[in-house]
């Protein structure tokens, strides 16, 4: 049985990984992430360079 489902597998898998579709959301994912975490980070620090400088 499982050699009758393995050349559905492979083509299921390849066309995951080579989906255009897939990576762009993941792209714009991590982006997004990234953005949120630099925007925190520069609030946090901003605010600890202004309580520091006095």
């Amino acid at each position: 049985m499982k050699y009758l489902w393995t050349p559905y597998v492979c083509m299921l898998t390849a066309f995951g990984l080579c989906s255009q579709e897939l990576w762009t959301k993941l792209f714009k994912w991590i982006c997004a992430a990234c953005y949120a975490f630099v925007l925190s980070a520069a609030v946090a620090m901003v605010i600890g360079l202004s309580l520091w400088r006095e």
